[in-house]
C-alpha cells in the first residue's frame, strides 16, 4: 500500500493504494470532508462523507451538497425515485400537468428521493444510491447533486 498527499486548490487530498481497494481522502476544511473508494473487483465507487458541525456564526446558512459531473448530454432530463418504488422523469423547469413559472432555478427544480438519482444519455447512465432520503437535482445538463446537509441560521 502506499500513500500520497496531494494540496488541491478546494481541498488537501490523500491517495491510499491498495490490492482491492483504492481509496481519496478529501480534506475541504475542518467541518467537511469525504472519501472515495473504488473497489477494484466491482462496478461501482463508494462516497462516505462527514459533515459537521457546520459553522454559521458568520449568519449565513449552508447547504451541502455532492455533485457528480459527466460529459453526457442530458437535455434537461433527470430520473429520481418516486419512495424507492419507480423512477419518475423530471424536465428542468418543467411540470408535465401545469404552466410552471420557476422563481428559484436551484430548488425550483430539487426532489426528494429515497433510493436513487439517474442521469442518462444515448450511450451512458449514471446512477447514484444513497443510504438516506435527500433531496436531488440536476441544475446543469450532465450533472446529478444531491443534498448532503442543510444548517439555516436563527433569524432575530
Amino acid at each position: 500500500k502506499s500513500k500520497e498527499t496531494l494540496i488541491a486548490k478546494q481541498a488537501a487530498i490523500s491517495v491510499i493504494r491498495g490490492d482491492l481497494v483504492d481509496e481519496v481522502h478529501q480534506i475541504f476544511n475542518e467541518w467537511l470532508s469525504q472519501v472515495v473508494r473504488i473497489y477494484k473487483t466491482e462496478n461501482f465507487v463508494e462516497f462516505e462523507w462527514l459533515v459537521g458541525p457546520i459553522p454559521i456564526e458568520d449568519g449565513f446558512g449552508k447547504e451541502i451538497i455532492s455533485r457528480f459531473y459527466t460529459v453526457m448530454k442530458t437535455d434537461g432530463l433527470v430520473y429520481t425515485d418516486s419512495n424507492g418504488r419507480e423512477m419518475l422523469k423530471r424536465k428542468r423547469n418543467f411540470r408535465e400537468t401545469w404552466k410552471v413559472n420557476i422563481k428559484e432555478a436551484i430548488a425550483g427544480n430539487y426532489y426528494p428521493i429515497n433510493t436513487k438519482i439517474a442521469i442518462e444519455d444515448k450511450t451512458h447512465r449514471l446512477a447514484v444510491m444513497t443510504d438516506r432520503a435527500q433531496g436531488s437535482a440536476s441544475i446543469f445538463d450532465g450533472t446529478a447533486e444531491l443534498m448532503v446537509c442543510m444548517r439555516r441560521h436563527k433569524i432575530m
